[in-house]
């Protein structure tokens, strides 16, 4: 997910173990090195790989039974929102295939659900409103944000790293001068590139690399759910950087991608 030639293995769970044990043995002789699971979600990023857009499912009417179908358990009922974006329209949520970076493998040469909503958004130019890009935080504004948790009243909303997401929909507002122009998603520390990055979808005139922006961290009001604490919100400086920010993934597997 990093850029490397990897494989992600699936099987029956009471082969675990034994499975496991295999790999390390075979690959003690290459330095093969466990790293723990946090580590899977920096790579995604690094990688700008988006893992977790929302899921359309809340507003069509054609899918209430399948939303009345969902049981207490289901991913799409017991996930939060959360982050500084609020909307009370829930689409404004949702990410396109084209939002995500995934338009270089939208064919329309055969049929498939959603084909003629894809097909209108060319038409009307809005596959190239926006791009998928990294924001490289600011070190000194996150050093003060994480800072302020060790001083006398509400600090910044508290960043757990490697993994900084406070929901399962993250959507945090970006904005420049103070206007919106775009949402940050996915949060990680890498030790890779020593910061804190996130993937965003921010309006195309200000996915230039090098583009100054802002990523407002904390909720205002503060919500009920149980992982968010009392805090106070904060704005951290960021620079636009391509998604993937690996130059390995961009000028390898991503090179090799239908374009």
């Amino acid at each position: 997910m990093a850029g490397e030639a990897v494989l992600e293995l699936w099987g029956p769970w009471e082969d675990n173990q034994a499975v496991l044990e295999a790999l390390l043995e075979a690959g003690a002789a290459f330095g093969l090195t466990r790293v723990g699971a946090n580590a899977y979600h920096t790579n995604a990023l690094e990688s700008g790989w988006l893992p977790r857009p929302m899921t359309a499912i809340y507003s069509d009417d054609r899918l209430a039974g399948y939303r009345e179908w969902l049981d207490d358990r289901a991913y799409e009922t017991i996930s939060p929102l959360g982050g500084s974006f609020f909307s009370s329209d829930i689409g404004d949520y949702y990410f396109t295939p084209y939002d995500l970076g995934y338009g270089r493998i939208v064919r329309f040469d055969h049929d498939f659900v959603g084909r003629d909503a894809l097909e209108q958004m060319v038409a009307r130019g809005d596959d190239r409103a926006r791009a998928k890009v990294t924001l490289v935080w600011d070190g000194d504004d996150v050093a003060r944000a994480t800072g302020s948790l060790f001083h006398p009243g509400p600090g910044a909303k508290f960043l757990k790293l490697p993994m900084a997401l406070s929901a399962t929909f993250q959507h945090d507002r970006v904005t420049v001068d103070g206007r919106h122009i775009g949402r940050s998603t996915w949060t990680c520390s890498t030790a890779n590139e020593r910061a804190v990055l996130s993937l965003a979808v921010v309006d195309r005139a200000y996915a230039e690399p090098g583009t100054a922006v802002s990523v407002v961290w904390g909720e205002r009001p503060n919500s009920s759910k149980l992982q968010v604490e009392p805090h106070a919100q904060v704005t951290i400086r960021a620079t636009v950087q391509p998604a993937p920010i690996s130059e390995l993934a961009r000028s390898r597997y991503r090179a090799a991608a239908p374009s």
